[in-house]
């Protein structure tokens, strides 16, 4: 199986699963929090370290970072509600190319 997060931030969903021997790839557009989430994986076990790999990347522009990689489950939390409504189409959008054919997507949306 391989995950794809989207707006990991200091990545605790990403380095769970890596640490159950998921593959994932994890995607925030913070330099910054993705610096903080290295340093964190760094004090992490060998199998989250094996399993996980942290990348900037513009959301709604996933092809530039993702390339053709298509995944088996998506991961959103929290990012989804941040975006206008058209942004959220773009999100979409970009998403699509790396859905593979039976992947589950799982979002997380708060309501404040």
């Amino acid at each position: 199986m391989q995950v794809l997060d989207f707006g990991t931030g200091l990545g605790d969903n990403a380095m769970f699963l890596a640490d159950q021997g998921v593959k994932v790839t994890a995607l925030d557009f913070s330099k910054e929090a993705l610096q903080k989430a290295k340093i964190r994986l760094s004090h992490a076990g060998p199998v989250a370290n094996q399993n996980l790999s942290f990348l900037q990347a513009d959301m709604l522009h996933l092809r530039a970072t993702l390339a053709d990689n298509r995944f088996d489950t998506l991961l959103d939390s929290a990012l989804l509600h941040c975006l206008s409504p058209q942004h959220a189409q773009q999100y979409v959008a970009s998403i699509t190319p790396h859905v593979s054919h039976h992947s589950q997507q799982y979002c997380q949306i708060l309501h404040i």
